[in-house]
Formats: structure tokens, sequence, C-alpha cells
């Protein structure tokens, strides 16, 4: 469906929504640091803080494609963006899990972003006003823009999502006690990323090799009292978010 609206508007509107996605990975991802992240739900000035920088991320790389109502489109954008986190750190407050929270404001993101998206492709405010010469070149800033924010998104807000389930599961009792959260961590980053880019290259029984390379491995903790499941979770969650990466890349291009 997406991809049809995206043949729909043909250039600069599929340029113009590969950039905002961009935007949104940068400024979310790329931008937020992990001290930011921990701290802003207690701290409105650095909430503030996060919500420029998403409004500057945005408004910079949209620049090839600028308009003369892109500004409002980009701050209504940035409000709602304030909006859906500060809902999100209310429910993590009450709520037992982080998981539900995080994949919920990052699907509200995503819904709002495809609809300023459609606001301004309809004509309500963006007419882009660029040369011919800068045209020839939109496809290639629509595809690098795509590839660079599925990389993010794949990475650095899968690995944020990974994490959230593993702290569910550790909170369950699946977890073995003697894993390293910072290894871990590094360990999700390589495999996403070769997940990400054996999936745009299709390389599926490469994948296969791997995931059935690490369920080969040792499933018993050092005390052999009960399997490692979490690192089965981990990477299997890893490749869930790969997929959908490569998929939502794919369907833009």
């Amino acid at each position: 469906m997406l991809a049809s609206a995206v043949a729909y508007w043909g250039e600069p509107g599929a340029t113009l929504l590969a950039l905002l996605l961009l935007g949104h990975a940068v400024g979310d991802f790329v931008l937020q640091t992990e001290w930011l992240t921990e701290r802003k739900p207690n701290s409105i000035p650095l909430m503030a803080v996060h919500i420029l920088l998403v409004f500057l991320a945005h408004a910079v790389l949209v620049l090839p494609v600028w308009g003369p109502r892109m500004l409002p489109a980009i701050a209504v954008l940035a409000g709602l963006h304030a909006g859906s986190d500060t809902v999100k750190a209310l429910v993590e407050r009450r709520s037992h899990s982080a998981l539900p929270p995080f994949v919920g404001d990052q699907v509200f993101h995503m819904l709002t972003l495809v609809v300023i998206w459609l606001w301004l492709c309809q004509g309500l405010g963006y007419h882009a006003d660029h040369s011919a010469s800068l045209h020839d070149w939109l496809p290639a800033i629509r595809r690098c823009s795509i590839l660079i924010a599925g990389f993010i998104l794949a990475v650095r807000g899968g690995g944020l999502f990974v994490a959230r389930l593993l702290d569910d599961c550790r909170d369950r009792g699946v977890a073995a006690d003697h894993i390293s959260p910072h290894a871990g961590k590094v360990i999700g980053y390589i495999e996403r990323s070769l997940f990400y880019v054996l999936f745009l290259l299709d390389q599926w029984i490469v994948v296969g090799f791997i995931v059935a390379a690490k369920s080969l491995g040792p499933l018993a903790d050092r005390r052999g009292q009960k399997p490692d499941y979490y690192r089965m979770i981990g990477t299997l969650a890893s490749l869930l978010v790969a997929l959908g990466a490569s998929l939502l890349v794919g369907s833009l291009q």
C-alpha cells in the first residue's frame, strides 16, 4: 500500500518520504544518546532538547525538496513527536514492561510521518522549488536516504527494541545469569547489520546458515541448570527487525 502511494506521487514526493524517514531515524536514534533517553522523561529541558534535535534533523535533511510551507509541517511533526514521547514516559512509569510503550511510540511516529507526507504531497503545503539539475539527483538521494534510514532503524532502533524485549525476558527468569549486557549489545549490533545487508542482497540461505550455526552453540549456562533462551531470543528478534527494515527499504526503492 505504501509502495503504491510512493509510485503514485512519484518524484519529488518519494524523495520527500525517504528524507522524512531518515530525519526520524537520525533525530530519534542517532542524535538521542542513551544518556538522553534515560533522563529526558524526568526533565522538561532535556525533553525540549530532544524535540529540538528531531526538528533540526528533519529540517536539514529535507532541504533538497524544500518548499515554502515545509517549516510548519516539520514543526507539527516535532510537536506530535513531543506529545507521543510524553505519553510513552507516562505509560512506562505505570507499566511493568517497557516494550509495548516503545513499540506504540514508534508506530505513532511512523503514522504521523506518513500523514504529514501525504498532506504535503497533496499540495496543501508542499510545492518544492528546485532546479532541473537537482531533480535529476532526486532518485539517487532517495535511494541513499532510505538505505541509511533502514540501517539506522535496524541497528540502533532494533537494538532498543531487542533490549526492551530481553529485559522483559530477564524479569520473567528466562535469561541465563551469566550474560554480559555490553557484549550482548555489541553482538546485536553486528547481527542486525549483517542481517540487514544480507536481506537487501537476497542472501536468504546465508541468513539461514548463520541462524543454524548459532542454534548449534551451547544452550546451557555455566551451571548447566537451564537453557540459554536469552541468546536465541536476541538473535531471532534481531532477525525480525532487520527483516522489517529491509522490507521497508525494498518497498520504497
